[in-house]
């Protein structure tokens, strides 16, 4: 394992969203190119090792062709050295390609994959600390994602075997901080999620459990809005509430039953719902073998969601009779009536009706000779009196010869 001091002359950290290179303790000047960067995290993480130029090109700037690869390669390894400085020297161009000397350097990713490799304890708790990151986390070309994911699933696979022994050496706490960590680390993880919950219910932390299912229900919905966790998962989650409604009174020993957690209704179900429902999408229900008043309220929640749904449906397809179709007069049809239910179905049909019945008007007038006013409602309003008084105006004037 590397131990960083504080005259390392050059430190390289590929371990984040970006490369990080300082030398004397200062950051280097902004390259040019983000491939500059890149270019030196392909070298540090195979440092020692001679890198043909094919092999870098075909990984930095591929499908380009290889004179205007080289072209790339030379400007980019000028522009790295020039922002190297005393430190360039590092980078040595050979008969093949390029090779990078480490000596007295740090390179994250060296030390991370060495402790790794060693495989102990104190190995792996240096390794995690040294990962604060995915590897150039964000790029997502394939040379990056090939880099990224064995050392990922290597983070994650440390940080359980450390929880693994935590729990066995019953330091519970520190099992519940690597759990943690790993989840920050890989959020829509479920296999990683659960191992957590797990954490978590041995603890007798229950709420604990509620919060990370929905804040992780919460992470997939942002991804997308019609996602749901896996039946494993999901159980787990159930499986949770069930024992959290049972409790034992530390003084007797006796269990008890917890009235606030006797709800067998599934609240992050139901708020998942109402903001599927919040966005305007009437498919949301509760779903659930619920029993009692638990299933009386999934009723009525479901029953509000087919209404609405229902209205929705038939407004629209007044809408599409009239703009599309030309046909006025159309009347929502509600299978309820009760209300502002019945009230709202009734203020639209009147809507309808008053437009048909003014356009109707108009038609008769078109259609026949006869005195405009009797032919138009005199007590029609707003808009539709002034299209009442243009009309009988234009049917006054002469008609030219």
């Amino acid at each position: 394992m590397d131990i960083l001091p504080d005259n390392r002359q050059l430190v390289v950290r590929v371990l984040g969203t970006e490369a990080g290179i300082e030398v004397g303790g200062r950051p280097i000047r902004p390259l040019h190119s983000k491939k500059g960067k890149w270019l030196m995290a392909l070298l540090s993480t195979y440092q020692g090792d001679e890198l043909s130029r094919a092999w870098v090109i075909d990984r930095l700037w591929p499908g380009g062709g290889e004179e205007s690869g080289s072209h790339s390669l030379r400007q980019c390894l000028w522009d790295l050295r020039q922002a190297l400085g005393p430190e360039a020297e590092r980078i040595e161009t050979t008969a093949r390609g390029l090779r990078f000397h480490s000596i007295d350097a740090y390179i994250d990713v060296n030390d991370f994959d060495r402790s790794i490799s060693e495989g102990t304890q104190h190995a792996f708790l240096h390794a995690v600390e040294v990962y604060r990151r995915p590897y150039l986390e964000g790029v997502k070309d394939v040379w990056a994602t090939a880099e990224r994911e064995p050392r990922h699933r290597s983070a994650l696979k440390a940080l359980g075997w450390l929880a693994n022994k935590a729990s066995t050496d019953d330091r519970l706490d520190d099992a519940l901080a690597f759990r943690r960590r790993a989840v920050s680390l890989a959020p829509l993880d479920e296999g990683v999620l659960r191992e957590l919950m797990l954490c978590l219910q041995e603890a007798g932390d229950y709420g604990g459990v509620v919060d990370a299912y929905t804040l992780f229900v919460a992470s997939l919905r942002t991804l997308d809005p019609f996602v749901r966790p896996s039946p494993t998962t999901a159980a787990l989650y159930q499986s949770t509430r069930k024992r959290s409604r049972l409790k034992i009174d530390p003084q007797t020993e006796v269990e008890r039953v917890d009235l606030v957690s006797a709800v067998t209704i599934d609240f992050v179900d139901l708020l998942n719902e109402l903001n599927a429902l919040k966005r305007g999408d009437f498919s949301a229900r509760l779903r659930g073998g619920y029993s009692g008043v638990d299933e009386r309220i999934a009723e009525a929640f479901n029953e509000i969601v087919e209404r609405l749904e229902h209205l929705s449906f038939e407004f629209s397809r007044m809408a599409v009779e009239a703009a599309y179709h030309g046909i006025l007069g159309g009347q929502a049809e509600v299978p309820f009536g009760c209300g502002k239910w019945e009230a709202m179905v009734l203020d639209i049909n009147r809507i309808a009706a008053t437009l048909c019945s003014m356009t109707r008007g108009a038609t008769r007038l078109a259609d026949s000779g006869a005195d405009p006013s009797a032919n138009y409602p005199s007590d029609a309003p707003g808009e539709f009196r002034k299209l009442r008084s243009a009309i009988i105006s234009l049917a006054a004037k002469p008609v030219p010869d």
